[in-house]
């Protein structure tokens, strides 16, 4: 049976088991150490750990007999009786220097050194020193700095040409000659620069000794957890120090100040749940060191605090929520509550409403903006007017069109000045009284020619009137002379007193500047003659009909171009008429 090895290879069994390794352990033998429970004195020996007769380890006896447990005390062997200190020694052993090296036995390393031999700080001379650890002592070691693990020949120096990790470094250039995963440490902290290897740097530009939470970084109080930087804050970004001058604390979940390990100072009774010095809450009731302060203040007497009370005037002796509140209370709440609901439901609907009027109110103001351009291209009498058939070019002109003009040459008003437009009459709404009476239909008045003849309609809906426009000249964008087509009207009657009227087409040269037509106030004769030249005796009755309905829409506050589309389209009169009428309305 192999020495060492499972002294029981088919049945399952322990350490120092009942056999040899590896056997069964007694039935009354609780901590298998090979001792029944009835004479262990040591019943919860380790498993595995070497035991004697007793049941006990080294770890488990007090040899000496002084009250302390073998792992603690620094004075075993103290002579029975003695009383001695916390760490197992009496005065007679803090005082003893056996070797006589001027160093206490308990301090002292090298117990044995000879007698007036140099020695350091732990009673140890040179001969029995090995500082660099490579087997050679340092009154023989010629290269006391040695790589620790690198071979060396017996003078302690680093044999060349050797690898002893096989990493392709020598020994001599390799500064982990025993680590085949590191070969360099820039920083000299004892953490290898390939951060794939063992015991990697973490900080491999700086020294640094920190072991937790990085290796190889600055630990300014040596607690193992390294301080903060840029690079690792304290939690809960990072994982560094959250006290880096505090060796006994390092971390605070709650952040209130007061560190987590409650071993250390100031140590948080509270630790996930932010606090102050003199807690009263938490921690069983028992409040302190960071633990939250509650004002436990209770007016109404239900057991909830005012400060988490909802109902702060709970009848007593009523049970009560969590909340402070009773049934009732709640159902009252509940109902101030739904009608506060419905305000703010009508708040919102009464908000949403004067929203949508604005947006209506804007979008009729652009539509209205937009139609007063189009009536004002429509309207325009001079530039905007429908292009039209002149009549000389219809079957009609070659009958009567030389007569016509010739007729207008003699009797009407010069070629190329318009008729003169008079201002509006002061006092009457209707044509002049003449002395004589009107002449006959059948004979034209002599010395003028003849005014238009118009063709009477019922009212029409200007509504239903389809609109025409045509593009508007600007007269600054144009460079070139532009001809006005002024619109050509023409009525034509069977009898021989009938007449064309034409407008005239001239051409004019579009400037930069627009002239001002200055209005100017003519006689009350002259008014005469203008409706003399603008109406016939005929449109008498239809012409005060249009003066009281055109009075009646500047009351009601209509625009002009509006008044001039009524006349127009709904009277039937012409734009000179029209504007006639306007002026003599007003």
């Amino acid at each position: 049976m192999e020495i060492g090895g499972d002294q029981c290879p088919g049945i399952a069994g322990v350490l120092n088991g009942l056999g040899g390794d590896g056997c069964p352990a007694p039935m009354d033998d609780a901590d298998a150490d090979n001792v029944a429970d009835e004479e262990d004195n040591c019943p919860l020996t380790e498993s595995g750990a070497i035991v004697d007769e007793n049941g006990c380890s080294f770890d488990q006896r007090d040899d000496d007999q002084d009250g302390l447990l073998n792992p603690v005390d620094l004075c075993p062997d103290t002579a029975s009786g003695e009383s001695v200190d916390e760490n197992g020694c009496s005065n007679e052993q803090l005082n003893a220097d056996a070797d006589d090296d001027g160093v206490r036995d308990i301090d002292d390393l090298c117990s044995d050194t000879n007698s007036g031999a140099s020695v350091d700080t732990n009673g140890c001379a040179d001969y029995q020193r090995d500082t660099d650890q490579d087997g050679i002592t340092d009154d023989q070691d010629v290269c006391p700095e040695t790589t620790l693990g690198a071979a060396v020949d017996d003078e302690g120096c680093v044999l060349a040409g050797v690898d002893s990790d096989g990493d392709g470094i020598d020994d001599k250039d390799d500064a982990f000659p025993t680590e085949s995963t590191q070969w360099l440490d820039s920083d000299g902290d004892g953490f290898g620069d390939n951060l794939e290897g063992v015991d990697s740097d973490e900080c491999p530009s700086v020294s640094g000794t920190s072991t937790e939470d990085r290796d190889g970084c600055p630990d300014g109080d040596g607690d193992g957890w390294s301080d903060p930087d840029s690079v690792n804050p304290v939690p809960p970004i990072g994982t560094a120090d959250a006290y880096p001058s505090e060796p006994s604390q390092w971390r605070d979940r709650d952040g209130d100040g007061f560190g987590d390990e409650l071993d250390g100072i100031n140590a948080d009774l509270c630790p996930d749940i932010p606090g102050v010095e003199n807690g009263n809450d938490g921690n069983g009731g028992q409040g302190g060191i960071g633990c939250p302060y509650v004002d436990k203040t209770d007016t109404d007497g239900d057991g909830v605090y005012d400060s988490d009370d909802q109902c702060s005037n709970s009848p007593s002796g009523v049970f009560v929520d969590s909340n402070g509140c009773t049934s009732d209370q709640l159902a009252s709440n509940q109902g101030e509550s739904e009608s506060t609901d419905f305000a703010s439901i009508g708040i919102m609907a009464g908000g949403i409403v004067g929203i949508l009027l604005l947006i209506v109110i804007t979008l009729r103001f652009i539509s209205g903006r937009s139609d007063y351009d189009d009536e004002d291209e429509w309207y325009d009498d001079d530039d905007d007017e429908d292009d039209f058939v002149p009549m000389n070019n219809s079957s009609l002109s070659n009958n009567f069109g030389r007569a016509s003009v010739a007729s207008n040459r003699a009797k009407g008003p010069p070629p190329g000045s318009p008729p003169s437009r008079a201002g509006p009459p002061t006092r009457s709404s209707g044509p002049p009284i003449k002395k004589s009476s009107p002449p006959s239909r059948n004979t034209p008045p002599s010395g003028r020619s003849p005014a238009p003849s118009r063709r009477t309609s019922s009212p029409v809906d200007v509504e239903s009137v389809p609109r025409v426009s045509t593009k508007r000249l600007d007269p600054r964008k144009t460079t070139q002379p532009t001809k006005r087509v002024r619109r050509t009207s023409a009525t034509v009657t069977s009898t021989e007193d009938s007449e064309i009227r034409t407008r005239q087409v001239k051409t004019t040269k579009v400037t930069k500047t627009t002239k001002k037509v200055k209005k100017t106030a003519t006689s009350s004769g002259s008014e005469s003659n203008d409706w003399n030249v603008l109406f016939q005796d005929e449109d008498k009755d239809a012409y005060s009909l249009s003066i009281q309905n055109t009075k009646a829409m500047i009351s009601s506050g209509s625009e002009d171009r509006e008044i001039l589309r009524r006349l127009q389209r709904g009277d039937g009169w012409s734009a000179d008429q029209s504007k006639y009428i306007l002026d003599a309305a007003r």
